[in-house]
């Protein structure tokens, strides 16, 4: 195998976890262990694996509610997931492949079977991560784009408003980018818009926030389970990082450097609510933020 995957083996019984394991490291594969669903969550979110085998059957949480909210979350939902079952019942294969789920396995395992289909789900995962990608990534930035913002927006306000969490927004965009162009050209301007993706993507990267190439001079920072103070002061970090770096800009009435405003909005998830209010308020201040001088983080009420 030239390139070595990683599968992430979600079973509570441990003579599972052992004779899976020795099959796909045999094969080259490489592997991480979970042993209930809780784990598996968490795990599938860090790690991003190539594929998930799951088994069914675990005392609390069930594979089919990990598949579920597997399938639910944006971070997580294009991984493949084959589930490990005891049952042939039509129904229970019926329920797993609706839910999601790409194929099963039956135990005990056959290992020629088990290796046959994790090949061919680990190839066609692949495939479809990259188109995924290419449909999802914006090629300036390298960062995710606006399409791929609304859906991982749309997941989060779902994950906030089951649990009533904050859900934090910060909108931000170059002050006198149109200006910087004018006197540098375009190409200098694209520099720019790479340069600042590269920045925020390093302030956001040991960070759970969610960081998009809005489109244009504009990005959006997605802050999960945070309120507006917390929001507010992250945002302010970014404002003075992007001034500390005294990146020259010819043409702004502000001084001789680059600069950017921010608009910053948290709202409690509820019923009531959309996500598109968070938009909304997160573009609303961003707008008062560059009426009111620009080079500054606005906040909604």
């Amino acid at each position: 195998m030239s390139e070595k995957y990683d599968i992430l083996i979600v079973d509570d019984n441990p003579q599972n976890l052992k004779v899976l394991g020795a099959i796909l490291i045999e094969a080259g594969y490489g592997i991480h262990i979970a042993q209930s669903g809780e784990q598996a969550l968490k795990a599938a979110e860090t790690m991003r694996p190539d594929l998930i085998l799951l088994d069914i059957m675990m005392p609390g949480m069930d594979g089919y509610e990990v598949c579920r909210r597997l399938k639910a979350d944006a971070l997580t939902e294009h991984v493949p997931v084959i589930f490990l079952t005891a049952k042939i019942e039509e129904e229970d294969v019926v329920q797993g492949l609706e839910l999601g789920a790409v194929d099963y396995v039956t135990k005990p395992f056959n290992a020629a079977i088990l290796l046959a289909r994790v090949k061919t789900h680990v190839r066609l995962g692949v495939h479809q991560r990259l188109l995924f990608e290419q449909s999802n990534i914006d090629a300036l930035t390298l960062l995710p784009n606006r399409r791929r913002f609304d859906s991982v927006l749309a997941a989060a306000w779902r994950k906030a408003l089951h649990g009533e969490l904050p859900l934090a927004l910060v909108l931000l965009d170059v002050d006198y980018f149109d200006s910087f162009k004018d006197v540098l050209g375009s190409s200098e301007g694209d520099d720019l818009i790479r340069w600042l993706a590269a920045l925020l993507d390093e302030a956001v990267l040991v960070s759970p926030h969610f960081l998009a190439h809005y489109g244009g001079k504009e990005f959006a920072i997605l802050l999960a389970d945070t309120g507006l103070q917390a929001a507010v002061e992250f945002a302010e970090t970014l404002r003075l990082s992007v001034l500390d770096a005294e990146v020259a800009h010819p043409a702004s009435p502000l001084g001789a450097y680059v600069t950017i405003s921010l608009g910053v909005a948290s709202l409690q998830a509820q019923a009531a609510l959309d996500a598109s209010d968070l938009v909304k308020a997160a573009d609303q201040q961003l707008i008062l933020a560059k009426q009111h001088g620009r080079n500054r983080v606005y906040p909604s009420p």
